[in-house]
């Protein structure tokens, strides 16, 4: 079992990279289009609204990595998991700097039960801000 998982974690994150990497030379300038969900249109309005929104203003702000890394965290709150990856992904490729966008990778992919990629992200994180006490506690947890 533990197998299947180690297997399945690692397609998803080589799934994630190379939407990533294949968006890349999309939009105006190169940046990345933001990745849609499938059940983006079955999400209530409420829910779907700001997800929505966040979707436009990366249209006339493309790659923008703060908004992609916002748009995980909205995919990663609603339950789209399929985004979620996938959208930490290009916010990262866009700013790989950001210890909030990899600890918000850590959680999502521990929820996912891909521990060893969850360690790999929340040591990124602790790495870029070692002051970061919620990586900390979920790296000794």
């Amino acid at each position: 079992m533990r197998s299947t998982n180690k297997a399945a974690a690692s397609i998803r994150r080589v799934h994630a990279l190379i939407v990533a990497l294949a968006c890349c030379g999309c939009g105006e300038s190169g940046a990345p289009g933001p990745v849609r969900p499938s059940g983006l249109a079955a999400l209530e309005a409420g829910v779907r609204a700001p997800i929505e929104a966040l979707l436009a203003e990366l249209e006339s702000t493309p790659g923008d990595p703060e908004l992609l890394g916002e748009l995980a965290v909205l995919y990663q709150a609603n339950g789209l998991g399929e985004a979620v990856e996938p959208a930490y992904a290009q916010a990262l490729a866009r700013d790989p700097g950001q210890a909030r966008w990899w600890y918000g990778l850590c959680l999502f992919r521990r929820a996912e039960a891909d521990l060893e990629g969850a360690v790999e992200a929340c040591r990124r994180a602790i790495e870029l801000a070692p002051d970061y006490h919620a990586a900390q506690r979920t790296l000794v947890s």
